[in-house]
């Protein structure tokens, strides 16, 4: 058994000194300014260093040391400085277990703190995780938006040209002109420019005939008496 120095043994509840026994196995070793309570039975030796104290008795089977050792019969009526001592020792007690209660109750606010931050930083992941998933939600949806829109915009320009081919005559092709009157260029491209414009009641054309090719540039032009004349 060893007792640190400036440790102490306090009696609490009305226990007294002497009827408590320490029953040591190998040696008993007591450091300095410590005090012990109570009858020691060692089955080698006790060691008390300088300024040591033992209400008690010491019992050992070799050799007990006492260095400047303080030494009270327990079975002997307390003195007024017992007293003193021993109250001084129980505020002393009381005092060190309040402190530890200190100590428990700042952990306990510091490991609360520390899950409050804790709670912080997750909640700030969350809110970023949020936005950033809010983001890419908004980039799909403008890109869709825009898919949409080329889709309508393709969709549109194909109605248009669906509905200006609609239109346009169908008689822009060579097998319409070749079955119309008159063979010379002059009268197929006179035939078209009636259909194309919109010449849909006009007086029988009188076309001029020539042998020899038509210049380049020729046009046509309608004289007073109704006829269409090529110059």
């Amino acid at each position: 058994m060893s007792i640190a120095a400036n440790k102490k043994i306090i009696l609490q509840g009305g226990a007294r000194a002497d009827n408590i026994m320490w029953v040591v196995a190998g040696a008993s070793s007591f450091g300095a300014g410590s005090r012990f309570q109570g009858n020691i039975l060692g089955a080698t030796s006790a060691a008390f260093l300088t300024g040591s104290t033992i209400n008690g008795r010491v019992l050992v089977q070799t050799a007990a040391t006492l260095q400047m050792t303080t030494v009270t019969n327990p079975s002997s009526p307390p003195t007024a400085n017992d007293v003193a001592t021993q109250l001084m020792d129980a505020a002393s007690a009381k005092n060190e277990e309040a402190q530890l209660k200190m100590i428990e109750a700042a952990e306990k606010r510091a490991a609360a703190d520390q899950k409050q931050q804790d709670a912080m930083a997750k909640r700030a992941v969350a809110d970023s995780m949020k936005q950033d998933a809010d983001a890419r939600k908004a980039r799909a949806q403008n890109t869709r938006d825009t898919m949409l829109g080329n889709i309508t915009d393709v969709n549109k320009k194909k109605k248009a040209q669906h509905a200006a081919r609609r239109r346009m005559p169908p008689l822009l092709t060579s097998t319409s002109l070749r079955s119309k009157p008159g063979s010379s260029p002059q009268a197929r491209l006179l035939h078209v420019m009636r259909l194309f414009f919109g010449w849909a009641s006009t007086p029988t054309p009188a076309y001029a005939t020539s042998t020899s090719p038509s210049p380049a540039g020729a046009i046509f032009s309608q004289t007073p008496s109704t006829s269409w004349k090529f110059c």
